[in-house]
């Protein structure tokens, strides 16, 4: 099995981007805490920021990237793992990165 990235989120601001190499390309994620809905929202980025896909809800506990196949998602496998099985539900805003943490699974070769 094929050992986990964690992608570090900030857990103190509602909006805010992060950089990261995922099977060797750097990508830009920008993540958005919606107050309206109290969910987070993100969008994958080219290094150059050319949106690849954007507006993806934060589930805990589901494939993030699974219906999107274009070219350029990383080929792994994106989920927000809940740490508290009992629950499963999706972060607040205080929770993405404690109670549940992104976690990308790299491709297997």
């Amino acid at each position: 099995m094929t050992t986990p990235i964690e992608i570090p989120v900030a857990t103190d601001t509602p909006l805010y981007t992060q950089r990261i190499t995922l099977d060797g390309v750097e990508y830009v994620f920008k993540f958005d805490w919606n107050d309206r809905e109290s969910r987070w929202y993100f969008g994958l980025f080219a290094i150059d920021e050319t949106p690849i896909v954007t507006g993806i809800k934060v589930v805990a506990n589901w494939p993030l990237l699974r219906r999107f196949t274009a070219e350029k998602v990383p080929p792994g496998v994106l989920v927000a793992v809940d740490l508290s099985p009992e629950r499963g539900e999706s972060p607040t805003f205080t929770e993405l990165g404690f109670r549940v943490r992104l976690l990308y699974y790299p491709k297997n070769d």
